[in-house]
């Protein structure tokens, strides 16, 4: 509704208020001139005309300090369940009301991210699954292990999502030899050795990596943001968006990433079998191509092409930085 009506409503609404008070010989309360607690000035309504602040004391509250945390720190208020509405069922309109300046009625796109990302590791460390895992891929008779060594055979490896607790080799870790190959390098051959160990290591105990996939993943897909926004503002050119807009696109990206784990994981604990990551790599895909279309509102043949390009280097570096992170685990927890 226009300014002058909405002031308008608001006049006369309090001159109806008015009215009835004084007809019912009731004189509206007000509150007396008092300093305010944050800025000093004179306050003599609800709150402060030089700083906002409330003048109503919240400090004794317990109710309203457990109120303050659920909805402005946790993000748990119908803003919240507004904004992941339009992100997931709507893909690209979130964007495209931050982009056209309507952002009031929803959360900021970084606050959505962060909100996600911790709401997703919450619920992860809740229901005991490994965020990655590695697991061996058994080999049949006539299959030659991928590496085998003084009659130590390692297996092929299998990386499984959300996967449930399972029990490890005992005998794997007592019976990996020592590197000893004196054609290589003293760094190499030690990499070489603590890899080895760290791999009979996982074997016993295969939850032994998600430590550090739990400390890392995020950091890895904090630094991919960075690349996705200059890949996103390089194919976006010519269409009078900011570095800030690509980010925001970005951001939600990964925040619905983040929503559909969620998602997955009482699925992968109500049926343990059940296949994920390919559905979720589907729906990923679909809801990118819809989000790119509306956001640079660009042709189909124009968003398959550029999001196809887009989306292979961000899921080749983010291969690169989960190859890199199973490595240098393997490596520490050999070591220790």
């Amino acid at each position: 509704m226009p300014g002058p009506f909405r002031n308008r409503g608001g006049v006369a609404l309090s001159a109806v208020t008015h009215t009835a008070t004084e007809e019912a010989g009731i004189e509206p309360a007000q509150p007396a001139p008092a300093p305010c607690g944050n800025c000093g000035e004179t306050v003599a309504s609800r709150y402060c005309g030089a700083c906002g602040q409330s003048r109503h004391d919240h400090s004794r509250s317990i109710l309203h300090m457990a109120h303050e945390l659920i909805e402005h720190h946790l993000l748990l208020d119908s803003k919240t369940v507004r904004t992941l509405a339009l992100l997931m069922l709507r893909p690209g309109r979130l964007t495209r009301a931050y982009i056209e300046g309507r952002r009031v009625r929803y959360v900021s796109p970084l606050r959505l991210y962060m909100f996600s990302s911790i709401a997703f590791f919450l619920a992860l460390w809740l229901s005991g699954l490994a965020l990655l895992q590695l697991r061996e891929v058994t080999l049949s008779a006539a299959d030659q292990p991928v590496f085998e060594l003084n009659g130590w055979r390692a297996q092929p490896l299998g990386l499984v999502f959300l996967a449930p607790p399972q029990a490890g080799d005992e005998a794997a870790a007592a019976a990996v030899p020592s590197v000893k190959a004196p054609g290589l390098p003293a760094p190499l051959e030690s990499f070489v050795d603590r890899l080895m160990h760290g791999y009979a290591q996982m074997r016993t105990h295969p939850l032994i990596l998600n430590g550090i996939f739990d400390e890392w993943l995020p950091r890895l897909m904090i630094l991919l943001l960075p690349m996705a926004t200059l890949l996103l503002a390089l194919f976006g050119l010519g269409r009078g968006l900011f570095l800030v807009d690509h980010l925001a696109f970005a951001l939600h990206g990964q925040t619905m990433a983040f929503m559909l784990a969620i998602l997955a994981i009482p699925i992968r604990m109500l049926a343990p079998g059940a296949p994920l990551t390919w559905p979720m790599a589907a729906i990923v895909l679909l809801w990118t191509l819809l989000a790119y279309r509306a956001v640079y509102r660009s042709g189909w043949i124009g968003t398959v092409l550029k999001v196809g390009i887009v989306g292979t280097l961000y899921v080749g570096a983010l291969w690169i930085g989960l190859v890199a992170l199973v490595l240098w685990g393997l490596a520490n927890v050999g070591g220790g």
